[in-house]
């Protein structure tokens, strides 16, 4: 059994000004810890890459950031 675990983080805030404005920030990291999860090995016996793993199931860490000015 493959376990498939997804480290999320998740930031938010929001910074109030003068007049109804606001500046709002957001931080996500996914796979934060930056975990592999291994592909399949390749299967076919006649291969010369016989038994070797050359993917990874899952993504690689990513890291984005949203500024947003309400006014």
């Amino acid at each position: 059994l493959r376990h498939r675990i997804r480290h999320l983080l998740h930031f938010q805030t929001q910074f109030l000004g003068l007049d109804h404005q606001s500046l709002d920030l957001r931080i996500e990291a996914y796979n934060l810890f930056n975990r592999v999860i291994w592909g399949a090995p390749v299967t076919n016996f006649s291969s010369a890459a016989f038994g070797q793993i050359s993917s990874q199931a899952n993504t690689p860490r990513r890291i984005q950031m949203a500024l947003r000015l309400v006014f």
